[in-house]
């Protein structure tokens, strides 16, 4: 059985709920946390080719490709995903700004998403 995650809409309406399973592209795993290493190396400037490919493949292995390519629309205010799409947004900022040396991350810091970024 896969794992699932309650999202509350941001209604007035506190019964009115989503559920987000697995392999939904907004699930976000527990032991996902934005301090991981996505990639193993940090992108300096250098060989953009190289870590941008290690990107594609992590992000697609966790079902998150979406969020940079821009497949990922941002839902509605009121659609009871717009706080999972959030969350994702966020923990895929973290995980890339997490992989871009200290000077490139200052830089690009306040990206409001990662298609931005």
């Amino acid at each position: 059985m896969g794992e699932t995650t309650e999202v509350v809409a941001a209604t007035t309406d506190s019964t009115k709920k989503g559920v987000i399973d697995s392999t939904h592209s907004f699930f976000l795993h527990p032991l996902d946390y934005p301090s991981m290493n996505l990639v193993s190396s940090t992108f300096d400037g250098k060989s953009y080719g190289a870590w941008r490919r290690a990107v594609v493949i992590a992000l697609s292995a966790k079902n998150k490709l979406g969020f940079i390519d821009g497949t990922f629309s941002i839902p509605d205010e009121n659609s009871s995903l717009q706080s999972a799409w959030a969350r994702g947004n966020d923990m895929v900022l973290s995980w890339l700004l997490n992989s871009l040396s200290k000077e490139i991350t200052e830089s690009v810091l306040y990206s409001y998403n990662t298609k931005d970024l």
